[in-house]
């Protein structure tokens, strides 16, 4: 599969500090990516003080194909694809996908993003959560992501106990979304 990287960006929490690539002044030399570029103080101050990530977007992946965080080591990095055919039972007639990023650095800060896309129209997203269970098996939220809608789509930060982070690293997880018309689970995701 061809995949044309697309722009990076470094970003703190919620917003962008600067653009590295964006394919019309910079842009990426068979993978590679050699530049010099001049950060106004308040970049660098930035980029020192907030959590910041970078991110590589492609075309096929215009959301994020590969994310690091900076100055910091990162004990465990999950992508995971959520679909309402993973949810136990399937949902016959919902359409949405979505996506969960989890980042858990040896300080024990788990930062993470849960999106989901094509909402049914009069259905609204309530909560996401980490659970524990096989993918054929409901269980219990191990850890509480999104406690409403406007955490959607935004990356977060939470503090977890080392305890969270041994689960995170060696239980078998999913990532579970409910909706206010599907409560129970509209996507799901199997971490392991």
């Amino acid at each position: 599969m061809l995949i044309i990287l697309k722009r990076i960006q470094i970003y703190p929490l919620h917003y962008i500090i600067t653009t590295l690539v964006d394919n019309s002044s910079t842009s990426f030399t068979s993978g590679t990516l050699e530049i010099t570029l001049n950060l106004t103080s308040d970049n660098v101050n930035s980029i020192r003080v907030l959590d910041s990530y970078l991110v590589i977007e492609s075309t096929q992946k215009p959301e994020g194909l590969l994310r690091g965080q900076l100055g910091m080591d990162i004990d465990v990095s999950i992508d995971v694809e959520l679909s309402t055919a993973n949810v136990v039972p399937p949902l016959p007639g919902r359409i949405e996908t979505g996506s969960a990023i989890i980042r858990v650095t040896s300080d024990n800060n788990l930062y993470y993003r849960v999106k989901v896309n094509d909402i049914r129209p009069g259905d609204f997203l309530q909560k996401s959560g980490i659970n524990k269970g096989c993918d054929d098996d409901n269980g219990i939220c191990a850890i509480q992501l999104s406690q409403d809608q406007s955490d959607f789509g935004v990356s977060k930060k939470i503090q977890i106990t080392t305890q969270e982070a041994t689960i995170i690293q060696n239980d078998f997880l999913y990532v579970n979304v409910s909706s206010a018309q599907v409560p129970g689970g509209l996507v799901r995701g199997q971490i392991r």
